[in-house]
């Protein structure tokens, strides 16, 4: 009796443990099956961060050298980069690439990763405004079944220079320097370089006589090249070792666009003859109508604008101060300006700078004009006498001449639109200083480009 109680307790104990091993062996099934679970999922996830991570570089890729141009109101900024990124699909024949644009945000997706179809991304773009500021906000959205990750980044706008403010003359026509000319600078290397466009003349540069450029000279035309005569010097060498610093086939500038309407509303004067520009000697924010072809004599001072329409030939006397900006109304091209459309300065003319004007209500507004002298489209400029101080900024106009005496001290570049020959002669003497430029020359259309700031990089979105 006592052996059967025994055997019997110990079936009992051997049921017993068995349920407890049947038990343990279900919970590690269970774990095992959890595990795996969670291992799929992060791997989904995984899928989909990194779906989100290649959808980041395509955003990249597509907005690279997307730029805006100033005359595009802050709130279509997005609407322009969207047109600008339909035509960058098309020309690249991406006409698979899902896209829409409903006036507020720009949607592009979704583009899959794999060849079945369960991982890819998509894109949606918006046009935000933080502290102030105008910021394009791209949320990348990855996804690998039903896992999602997304990724928020932020593209900001900055000003692109003007690659033609990069030197000292940048000119789109071939450049002739004739007699002791001498073009140096500041820093010789960067405020005293030549620019030569010359896309449709071989012999962008002729250089006679002593003429000097103390920086280097680029040619746009692969085919272009410097003709040199007698003991011209360029980049500090002279005669044909001055060669070694002409480099031909360089990347063509970008000319600033000029903008020179908003000017005529600083004008509370008009001049509509030559006789009434003789009746004062000082001129304030002045509008020169067309076909008055006026003279200023000596004596005269100009302050502020002076905005002048076509046709017009001004004339700028010895003696002449100019305390402003002189403001030419004519018309964007290449080709070189008429006969009836040219600013001629004689004899010594005196310049200052814009921000040097009297701080009173009068010229409040203009005062922050500054970094131009000369901006006319349309119209060709001539300068024959001394510049005593220096030119007071940035000279742009549809055709450049200067000789005799002319030049001295330019706080800016001179920029010749003219694709016709721009000459320098006699005992010309350019010393170009930009120190200090730390912004666009007023009277230019501003470039804002779409920068990716890499510091906006967020995982906003990380769970299923």
């Amino acid at each position: 009796m006592v052996a059967s109680n025994k055997r019997g307790s110990a079936l009992i104990l051997s049921m017993f443990f068995v349920m407890i091993f049947a038990a343990i062996a279900i919970a590690f099934s269970q774990m095992a099956s959890n595990s795996i679970e969670t291992a799929h999922n992060q791997q989904k996830g995984g899928k989909a961060l990194n779906g989100a991570l290649s959808g980041l570089e395509f955003v990249k890729y597509w907005l690279n050298g997307i730029s805006v141009p100033g005359s595009v109101l802050s709130s279509n900024r997005l609407s322009y980069i969207a047109a600008k990124l339909d035509d960058k699909f098309t020309d690249a024949g991406a006409t698979g690439v899902e896209r829409s644009w409903d006036g507020s945000v720009l949607r592009i997706g979704r583009v899959n990763t794999d060849s079945a179809g369960t991982e890819g991304f998509s894109v949606a773009v918006r046009q935000l405004i933080e502290d102030g500021n105008d910021i394009i906000q791209a949320d990348i959205t990855g996804q690998s079944d039903a896992a999602t990750r997304t990724i928020r980044v932020v593209y900001r706008f900055q000003k692109r220079g003007h690659s033609a403010f990069d030197f000292g003359i940048a000119t789109k026509g071939p450049l002739s320097m004739l007699g002791s000319v001498s073009v140096t600078g500041s820093v010789a290397a960067v405020d005293a370089s030549v620019y030569i466009e010359s896309l449709d003349v071989a012999q962008a540069l002729y250089m006679k006589g002593n003429a000097l450029i103390s920086g280097d000279v680029s040619i746009a035309n692969a085919s272009g090249y410097a003709k040199l005569e007698g003991s011209p010097s360029i980049g500090g060498i002279t005669g044909e070792g001055a060669q070694s610093h002409v480099y031909k086939g360089v990347p063509v500038a970008d000319f600033p666009t000029p903008v020179t309407e908003p000017f005529e509303a600083y004008c509370t004067t008009t001049i509509t003859s030559d006789a009434q520009a003789k009746s004062s000697t000082t001129w304030s924010n002045v509008k020169i109508a067309a076909n008055s072809n006026p003279t200023f004599n000596a004596q005269t001072t100009i302050n502020g604008i002076m905005f002048i329409e076509t046709p017009n030939v001004v004339t700028f006397g010895g003696g002449v101060t100019i305390r402003g900006m002189i403001v030419g109304d004519g018309q964007f091209t290449s080709a070189q300006a008429p006969a009836d459309q040219k600013l001629v300065f004689q004899g010594n003319v005196t310049s200052y700078p814009i921000n040097t004007l009297p701080n009173t209500s009068e010229y409040a507004d203009v005062r922050e004009e500054t970094g131009t002298f000369i901006v006319a489209p349309g119209f060709s400029v001539e300068l024959n006498g001394d510049f005593a101080s220096g030119l007071n900024g940035t000279i742009a106009a549809n055709g450049v001449k200067m000789q005799g005496n002319a030049g001295g001290e330019i706080l800016g570049s001179i920029i010749n639109y003219s694709n016709q020959l721009m000459g320098l002669a006699g005992s010309t003497d350019l010393f170009f200083n930009r120190s200090g430029t730390d912004k666009n020359p007023a009277g230019f259309m501003p470039t804002m480009l779409v920068v990716y700031d890499p510091q906006s990089y967020d995982e906003i979105s990380l769970g299923e």
